[in-house]
């Protein structure tokens, strides 16, 4: 007997639009960081989830989710209470799993570090740092704002 493809879970992409700066190299859709953009994309995003939108593109169904990944740009400059009010909403948009994986994108020559603890807090648990390469003068060509120490 063959599973219907709504018991299967699926990833939840979120796409965060904001970066610092564009890098030369980036195809990905990216506006500058303000806060105020960050609080009305936060708000849109929650918006979608919840008044059911994403559940009318699934026929209805509520998804089995299990993983969550926030791309973009460079997801950590929304910091963990906005990325964590997102997260909320997709929780009761969907179901997800209670071991799923939840990923942000950071760029290193931002100071996520001292926001680790609040999204662990927020229910993210894995984190992917933008190291294109541990080489300056490549880091240079491909204008990236970190050097190869602040990557390390």
């Amino acid at each position: 007997m063959q599973a219907n493809h709504t018991d299967r879970p699926v990833g939840l992409y979120i796409h965060i639009p904001f970066c610092i700066r564009k890098c030369p190299y980036c195809d990905f859709y990216s506006i500058p960081f303000s806060d105020e953009a960050a609080d009305a994309y936060a708000r849109a995003v929650c918006t979608l989830l919840e008044t059911g939108m994403v559940s009318a593109i699934n026929g209805g169904t509520i998804r089995r989710v299990d993983t969550v990944y926030f791309g973009g740009g460079t997801p950590s400059l929304m910091g963990p209470k906005r990325l964590g009010a997102i997260l909320d909403a997709a929780t009761a948009c969907y179901s997800l799993s209670a071991n799923g994986e939840i990923t942000i994108e950071a760029n290193p020559a931002t100071d996520f570090v001292r926001d680790l603890a609040g999204y662990r807090q927020a229910g993210i648990n894995r984190l992917s740092v933008g190291v294109q390469s541990c080489n300056d003068g490549e880091l240079r060509h491909l204008g990236r704002l970190h050097n190869r120490d602040t990557a390390l």
